[in-house]
């Protein structure tokens, strides 16, 4: 279980147990996620095409919001 990364360190406390080192962890299920997951990078081409879905996603919902934003304000003007 030493896969769990530095950051999760303040989520457990390693016990050595005579030959055998217990983990005692607050989520168990969580800490078997981060030791026996794919390690994940972030330059990894799947994840740069996550990021870009993403981005786009983003940027969606971004212009959304400025489209509504600048028709919530026209309908109130006169000459509209």
């Amino acid at each position: 279980m030493s896969a769990v990364s530095s950051d999760e360190k303040a989520h457990h406390e390693q016990v050595d147990v005579g030959e055998q080192k217990v983990l005692k962890v607050e989520n168990v299920d969580y800490a078997l996620a981060l030791a026996t997951g794919p390690q994940l990078k972030a330059t990894d081409p799947r994840s740069l095409q996550l990021f870009a879905i993403l981005l786009v996603a983003y940027l969606g919902s971004l212009s959304n919001g400025f489209d509504g934003q600048g028709m919530g304000t026209s309908t109130v003007m006169l000459l509209y």
